[in-house]
């Protein structure tokens, strides 16, 4: 298997992408937004599963692009054979049908994104390959390592091992499908010489003799295991006995956990206990670790899909958005905007944050984004639009779940921006009729905090150049000073003071200035996520 050759052009190396399409328009489309940025990308096609599987087999790619519905498999069946011949290649799952429930059943099986084949796809196409590409190096190429990984796992095991039983040394190995061997992924107290020397095969040495049967293996003098170089290592490294425990990782045994002493004396039945027992909290916290990554991963990819692109301009309007993740992984929030054309000429936008953490409230949030954008586009007036989606909401949601929503309409030709917030942070407008910036507190429960019929309520809001709204959700005030020991908070106040000397700059100054200043008080680690939205009527 081989890279495909540089461009002659060039030279240098560029991105290689495997685009499966049967559609010829769309190859068509896809194709020319890839060759916009040509000193990027080397563009592959394939028109279906099959032809993208014979390709694969050929040669290696960075990214691949599937549709879900060719004409002679579906894209998750594609991805999984896919897996078998480059199994850590990122495959991104495109689909002109989206549903919730087929994004979920992507991400379950191991897809980098999910694209919804939208009006913007064809020019999202390099910008996802750019992102997924710089999400998994680091500036100086390296694979990026998480502060929480497998690899801290497998070193804690070692280190757990050396501190609870009389060893000099140890190595914990997993086995390599592709190669059919074990390969090393954690040692501690040999040289690395070990890593390349020791990669035995299943039955092979007691490692090997461990997965291969699993049950542990124990030999007193290693100098007559002949096999996966433990001959060499007992010269090289001076180690008498070994003691091999396989452990599990779903229903098969994948891995083995390889302690070494340079004792003649060997290891004992208590040795044996302890080390099994160290090897299943070890797997129990893979699977955990497991669970984890996969659930993260649709949270923050279902979530990042709550953040449509918008222009920064509409018939006068300057716009400015900006999304902050948590710094706390395991803390994916329900924060969203969203921006969309209604009847009359108008536009839409929301912001709105619902309640709760992780995979649950990233799947809720987008029933709530497109509920809301359903009732909108019949009638987009924002107390209709928010009574209908209170009550779906109570329809579809247990009591526990709510969500503060702002959604309103610009309107172009009279100058006004209609609203109703439930339950959200009062909104800041800056006048400059009167130079001062006020709070919108008209504002009605959430949304499914009361499974009742609630009175929601249009606003008006009228505009003269040079007036501007800033939207937000809870975490911008609420972003926490670290290091202070009374957990000072950003605040209201503070916010209010920022916004009014902020009160003649652009839409998008505006933004980076709050960003700035709450990247200054927090740190750069802010605690929750937030969203906003600022819209300015452009001065005359």
């Amino acid at each position: 298997m081989k890279r495909l050759p540089p461009s002659q052009l060039s030279g240098k190396w560029r991105m290689n992408i495997l685009l499966v399409e049967d559609n010829k328009d769309h190859r068509f489309l896809s194709k020319s937004s890839f060759d916009e940025h040509a000193h990027n990308f080397q563009l592959s096609l394939a028109t279906s599963g099959l032809e993208a599987l014979e390709t694969l087999r050929k040669f290696e790619f960075d990214i691949i692009f599937i549709d879900h519905f060719l004409h002679d498999m579906n894209g998750l069946d594609v991805m999984k054979q896919i897996r078998a011949l480059q199994p850590d290649i990122p495959i991104v799952i495109t689909t002109g049908q989206g549903s919730e429930k087929l994004a979920v059943s992507c991400f379950r099986e191991g897809a980098a994104d999910y694209i919804i084949k939208d009006d913007f796809y064809f020019g999202q196409l390099p910008d996802a390959a750019l992102r997924i590409h710089k999400s998994r190096t680091r500036p100086n190429g390296k694979t990026d390592r998480p502060l929480f990984s497998s690899q801290s796992i497998y070193e804690q095991v070692l280190s757990t091992s050396a501190g609870l039983l009389d060893v000099h040394a140890s190595s914990l190995m997993l086995y390599n499908d592709n190669k059919g061997r074990l390969e090393t992924k954690a040692l501690r107290g040999l040289s690395h010489n070990y890593l390349s020397s020791v990669q035995p095969k299943l039955g092979e040495g007691l490692a090997g003799k461990a997965v291969a049967e699993s049950k542990p293996f124990v030999s007193s003098d290693i100098d007559k295991e002949l096999h996966a170089g433990l001959s060499e290592l007992a010269s090289h490294e001076g180690i008498r006995s070994a003691m091999s425990i396989p452990f599990t990782i779903g229903n098969s045994t994948r891995g083995v956990l390889n302690l070494y002493s340079r004792s003649n004396e060997g290891f004992g039945v208590g040795d044996e206990i302890q080390a099994s027992h160290i090897v299943k909290l070890s797997t129990l916290a893979l699977e955990n670790l497991k669970q984890y990554r996969r659930e993260h991963h649709i949270a923050e990819t279902l979530q990042r899909s709550h953040f449509p692109r918008i222009n920064t301009e509409f018939e006068g309007w300057e716009i400015a958005h900006r999304y902050r993740v948590s710094m706390e992984e395991a803390l994916l929030g329900g924060d969203f905007y969203d921006m969309f054309p209604v009847s009359g000429g108008r536009r839409a936008f929301v912001v709105a944050d619902v309640s709760g953490k992780g995979i649950e409230a990233a799947a809720q949030t987008a029933m709530v984004k497109y509920t809301l954008r359903g009732y909108a586009l019949e009638d987009p007036d924002p107390g209709s639009v928010m009574r209908k989606t209170h009550k779906a909401f109570c329809s579809y949601m247990s009591s526990e779940r709510f969500v503060t929503i702002f959604y309103g309409i610009i309107d172009p030709l009279a100058r006004t921006i209609s609203y109703c917030s439930a339950g959200h942070p009062p909104a800041l407008f800056f006048t400059t009729k009167e130079d001062e910036v006020i709070g919108l507190k008209e504002v009605f429960m959430p949304v499914g905090a009361w499974h009742d019929d609630v009175a929601y309520s249009t606003n008006l809001i009228p505009f003269y150049p040079g007036d501007t709204l800033l939207v937000y959700t809870d975490g911008l005030p609420d972003c926490r000073k670290m290091g202070h020991k009374d957990g000072t908070f950003f605040g209201h106040d503070n916010l209010m003071k920022l916004f009014r000397s902020l009160r003649n700059q652009k839409a998008e100054t505006i933004a980076r200035v709050i960003i700035t200043k709450l990247d200054e008080f927090s740190d750069g680690k802010m605690r929750d996520d937030l969203a906003f939205f600022i819209l300015r009527l452009r001065p005359e």
